[in-house]
């Protein structure tokens, strides 16, 4: 039996993400949590050969079994592998995506705003690689990695990687065909994380980026870098209805992941039932007090410290509570 299955790693698992509940339930943890998983590393290609890729990615699971006995850090074991970075959606409806310089890229599309296409999934090549990678690494029968979902991201992210600057004046000057494109964006992203969700086991299903990003099971995740490029008006108008229909096929709600400059969301996002926790790095790191001091007292921050922005600090202001130090 692989080590894989290990009762008692599961049972290590358990007791970290019994103590991230206690976090999300807005108690004081009896210490700061820190979170830092080990990702699966693997060479084979995942698009050409996912069975490989996913025995290889199990090997090396095994060979670090040993990160989650680690009793003061959540250090989970992960299955995930992201098929063309944070450009899979830009993919699936047909943008040029390439490699360079140690990261994936994308051109965008071609067409104008408002003549998105629709995706049929029994047919496209690409959600095929990702439905087939997945079936793969389920198909070891292992139980204690968690497993993951590719880079769904959100509305507006990942309209804005396909249209790019035509996006932002499109909410002026083609207003309806924005909204059309939205649309079909969001009913592709719903469709794939209702896919996720029923093909992964419960136990095992995290969005992406579990090792800094786990969550409480019950939880989906949104990227809104992006966010940071459009005012409160046009969010509230155009996005907030349509990430708040995401969030709601999760039974918890769900997280943001922000790495820039997205104050002037605050208000919307407090004001948002099922947005339960802002994953900030970088940029947004700095803005932790503004932050911590507008949003909900059951809004949870997974934070990543800076120069500026410390682990001392942070802790001063939250005693460890709402807060995973990841």
């Amino acid at each position: 039996m692989s080590i894989l299955q290990d009762k008692q790693l599961i049972a290590s698992r358990e007791r970290h993400m019994a103590e991230l509940d206690v976090v999300f339930t807005g108690q004081t943890p009896r210490r700061p949590f820190y979170l830092a998983g080990y990702t699966a590393q693997a060479s084979a290609d995942a698009t050409t050969d996912p069975l490989a890729w996913a025995k290889q990615a199990m090997a090396d699971l095994e060979a670090n079994a040993a990160c989650l006995t680690d009793a003061e850090v959540f250090r989970p074991l992960v299955f995930e592998k992201w098929l063309y970075g944070v450009h899979f959606t830009d993919k699936l409806f047909g943008a040029e995506v390439y490699f360079h310089n140690e990261q994936w890229w994308s051109k965008g599309l071609p067409n104008g705003v408002g003549e998105l296409p629709e995706i049929d999934f029994e047919t496209n090549p690409v959600w095929k690689q990702a439905r087939d990678l997945t079936r793969a690494i389920l198909s070891l029968g292992t139980t204690v990695p968690f497993i993951t979902t590719q880079v769904l991201g959100g509305p507006f992210n990942q309209l804005f990687n396909l249209y790019k600057e035509h996006l932002l004046t499109g909410f002026y000057d083609n207003p309806a065909g924005v909204r059309r494109d939205l649309r079909v964006l969001t009913d592709a992203l719903i469709y794939m994380h209702n896919w996720y969700r029923q093909t992964i086991p419960t136990d095992q299903f995290q969005p992406i980026y579990a090792a800094g990003r786990c969550m409480p099971r019950g939880y989906g995740q949104m990227c809104g870098c992006a966010t940071q490029l459009i005012s409160k008006e046009l969010y509230d108008s155009f996005i907030r209805p349509l990430d708040e229909e995401v969030l709601s096929i999760y039974p918890n709600g769900g997280m943001y992941h922000l790495c820039g400059a997205h104050s002037q969301h605050l208000a919307t996002w407090r004001d948002m039932p099922g947005l339960r926790a802002f994953q900030v790095n970088d940029r947004a790191t700095e803005d932790f007090d503004l932050y911590s001091s507008t949003l909900r007292e059951d809004q949870i921050f997974y934070v990543f410290p800076t120069a500026n922005m410390t682990r001392e600090k942070m802790l001063h202001k939250t005693q460890g509570k709402r807060t995973v130090f990841c």
